[in-house]
């Protein structure tokens, strides 16, 4: 696979590393990831085919895996066709071309739910979220209904049980809280949440309306319009949350900006914070340098001098697709793979991720260790290295 390190890459060019069944997928991005009856399943965007592989142009994709050791390479068997190759994630009704792409799943009473950005009339290719049901283990899907087409268009779901968040608009408390974000890459963050009893009730959606000013308690409110946003950083793409239980507190993963977007990492003590100040988690300035796994956008000749010099001497390949030479790779879909969260309680915690990088197109396997306490936690980020 391209790039001077040799990182592991669940999707696109590595899956001829970590499985031998191939499937004809040249390239992939982000994996959102959930569990479902035992095993890891993860949701891929826009899958480029390859070797003759005939699909829609950028269909989405389907993989599980029985990892349970984030330093193994994650071993991932894609849903396929008759024909060997990769099965489309399709959601009947809904578009699925370029950009809308599954954000999310979560796994309730044997089934499977995933949440996925589709077209809008006026909105364009990502304008509304949905929400659609699998009774076949992801094989085929079924329209259930309309999360949003305001706030709430990239869809983060985390299953919560009963007891385990206190003031949650359910009886007790079980359900699926929702962090989202709305235009892209240019909306603040907002939370709602789904009774585990009521999922496929789109009336039972409610959406965190602030705190209340005497008790300090959240508001829920049937009307999105009443949301409220968790912080002001207008530049929230792609996310993923989850609980950290080594540090007792949500950990909420963005995507901000562009062109070059970065990916960002905050922390809270409950689901609608407050939460901390950011800290980037993968920057794409910084990762390009010496032997980094994102593409800088300029030919080895047009770098400055010195780092020629490092990468000739750490015998560095060139990272970018080979028809895209020039074009500057980005860091954005930071998926958590909750199960493999790691730690001792009270002390520091190792969280496992994806994070896509557009040139090269693929995605790769981070971990970064964060250290309990109060103000910044985050002591590294990297890709998860494969030894030689």
């Amino acid at each position: 696979m391209p790039g001077g390190r040799r990182v592991r890459s669940p999707a696109g060019h590595a899956h001829r590393q970590c499985h031998g069944a191939p499937v004809q997928v040249l390239g992939a991005d982000l994996g959102a990831s959930f569990e479902h009856k035992g095993r890891l399943y993860f949701l891929f965007g826009d899958t480029h085919p390859s070797g003759g592989l005939v699909r829609a142009r950028d269909a989405d994709s389907m993989a599980v895996s029985d990892t349970t050791n984030p330093r193994d390479c994650i071993r991932l068997s894609f849903l396929t066709d008759p024909d060997g190759g990769f099965r489309q994630l399709q959601i009947p009704g809904v578009y699925s071309g370029a950009f809308a792409v599954p954000t999310g799943g979560f796994s309730l009473n044997g089934r499977m739910y995933i949440l996925a950005t589709g077209d809008h009339r006026e909105r364009g290719n990502v304008g509304r979220s949905v929400l659609a049901r699998s009774d076949d283990d992801g094989h085929e899907f079924r329209y259930l209904y309309d999360i949003s087409r305001d706030k709430m268009v990239h869809v983060a779901p985390v299953l919560v049980s009963a007891g385990q968040v206190q003031n949650l608009p359910a009886p007790d408390g079980a359900g699926v809280l929702l962090w989202g974000s709305g235009d892209f890459r240019r909306s603040n963050p907002h939370l709602a949440f789904l009774p585990a009893g009521a999922v496929e009730d789109t009336s039972a959606l409610r959406h965190f309306a602030g705190l209340d000013p005497v008790t300090k308690t959240p508001r829920w409110s049937a009307d999105e319009a009443e949301s409220v946003p968790l912080f002001d950083q207008p530049c929230l793409g792609e996310l993923s949350a989850g609980w950290n239980a080594f540090l007792q507190k949500w950990m909420l993963l963005y995507t901000c900006g562009g062109p070059r977007a970065a990916t960002f990492l905050r922390t809270a003590d409950q689901p609608w914070g407050p939460w901390s100040a950011p800290e980037a988690l993968v920057d794409p300035a910084r990762e390009d340098g010496e032997c980094g796994f994102i593409s800088a956008g300029r030919p080895p000749q047009q770098q400055p001098a010195l780092l020629q010099l490092v990468r000739l001497g750490r015998r560095c390949h060139t990272v970018s697709d080979p028809h895209t030479p020039f074009t500057p790779g980005e860091a954005y879909g930071p998926y958590l793979i909750s199960p493999f969260t790691e730690g001792e309680p009270g002390l520091s915690s190792t969280i496992y991720f994806l994070v896509s990088t557009w040139n090269p197109y693929t995605v790769v396997l981070m971990q970064a260790t964060l250290r309990a306490g109060n103000g910044p936690i985050l002591r590294d980020a990297a890709p998860l290295a494969r030894h030689p």
